[in-house]
């Protein structure tokens, strides 16, 4: 009797081994699957998947593609009458709408810094039609901003540059090069409200969008680039 008692619970506590060691594998994959949609949500289409396979960040150089730099007007002075709850609130419901035309318009959101919101288009994948995407973003995210009482000034520019995943425990994919840099310099010079585009990102567009000369800005360097306000869509007939 003793010697089948034994074996009794032996049994018993052996299928409650395996049944927690089942339980603990599923934890696990559930686990591993949160944390891959959660890259995947972070990081562009692709992004993730590779740093999965390669184990540790990359970077890539990308012939021609288009920055998007945009920036809310007066920002800081807004902000300095409103509670850091307001503050974050306001950014959220702004961003949030951005957020929504970049995934319709099929670019990549970049990175947030402070109250300016960056996106790429022709990186990670690239498309021949990465200016016009922009552009016509620029003008729906000015619409989005305007029905939250906001103004924003926008930046366009295309070129070469390299793009990238770097970091080891906090990731983020991130541009490098002239064509970031004549982008912000273009929203910087930008007018309230306004869209402004360089000299590259004209020619890219081949006439599709009504512009006007606006004053230079410089190249890191110091040549000049003509840059162009943009008025919308180009007349037809």
């Amino acid at each position: 009797v003793t010697v089948v008692a034994f074996f009794a619970i032996l049994l018993v506590l052996t299928r409650l081994f395996v049944i927690d060691i089942d339980a603990a594998g599923r934890q696990f994959a559930l686990a591993n699957q949160r944390l891959r949609e959660m890259l995947e949500n972070m990081l562009p289409d692709g992004v993730a998947s590779r740093l999965s396979t390669e184990g540790h960040g990359f970077a890539d150089a990308f012939p021609s593609c288009s920055v998007l730099y945009a920036d809310i007007v007066g920002f800081t002075r807004m902000s300095a009458g409103k509670s850091p709850e307001e503050i974050v609130t306001l950014l959220n419901d702004v961003f949030s709408q951005f957020d929504d035309l970049v995934d319709e318009a099929g670019v990549e959101k970049i990175k947030t810094v402070g109250d300016a919101y960056m996106v790429a288009a022709g990186v990670p994948r690239p498309r021949a039609d990465h200016a016009e995407a922009l552009v016509s973003l620029a003008f729906r995210m000015r619409e989005a901003a305007a029905g939250l009482g906001l103004a924003l000034r926008i930046g366009v520019n295309t070129g070469p540059l390299v793009a990238g995943l770097i970091g080891r425990t906090r990731f983020i994919y991130d541009l490098w090069g002239d064509a970031v840099s004549l982008a912000t310099q273009s929203e910087t010079a930008c007018d309230p409200g306004g869209i402004e585009i360089t000299q590259m990102t004209l020619r890219e567009l081949g006439g599709r969008f009504a512009v006007a000369l606006r004053p230079a800005v410089r190249r890191p360097g110091g040549a000049e680039v003509a840059v162009y306000a943009v008025t919308g869509p180009a007349a037809t007939g």
